[in-house]
């Protein structure tokens, strides 16, 4: 946890340290690449490129653009009939990542899973952007925010969580 926060802090003051250099500053909105909860790479104002990096999303935000977003629960627990999940979200194996290749590119993708701290999605998320997604998102307190904030969940399948998602609503997103 310390690491991660070192890590962080180090990624902030780096785009903090660009932003300066570039005369800009953060507005804190998602869509926004220099937001100061974005960690990544940032793309040269005025220029086609796309940022490089992943950022936060808040639950309420996240309620907001869906369906227009692809949730993906990554969460370790074996699916039971008390385990719920963002209505919609897509079940993969934060384990075996090689699904992050079949993902189209160009779309948002919000990650989440179980714990507080969202290690996992934070790990998962940087390979997604290794292969090439541009629009990646880490749900701010994960699952239990969502939960707390009384937005629509829906039971996990009773199938084992694989790398391919099992939901109908895959070829959908």
């Amino acid at each position: 946890m310390q690491e991660r926060d070192r890590q962080r802090e180090k990624q902030r003051a780096q785009a903090e340290a660009q932003q300066a250099e570039m005369g800009i500053k953060g507005s804190g909105s998602v869509d926004n690449p220099v937001s100061p909860d974005y960690r990544g790479e940032m793309a040269v104002p005025g220029s086609d490129a796309r940022p490089m990096g992943y950022g936060d999303m808040s639950a309420e935000e996240l309620s907001r653009r869906l369906p227009d977003v692809t949730v993906l629960d990554l969460s370790k627990t074996r699916a039971s009939p008390e385990e719920m999940k963002i209505a919609g979200a897509l079940i993969k194996d934060p384990d075996r990542v090689d699904w992050a290749n079949d993902l189209p590119k160009g779309r948002v993708y919000v990650l989440y899973d179980e714990s507080p701290d969202q290690v996992i999605s934070s790990r998962v998320a940087d390979r997604l952007v290794g292969a090439g997604h541009d629009q990646v998102f880490v749900l701010q307190g994960g699952i239990q925010q969502w939960r707390k904030s009384g937005l629509p969940l829906e039971p996990r399948s009773t199938t084992a969580v694989s790398g391919q998602s099992r939901s109908r609503s895959d070829t959908s997103h």
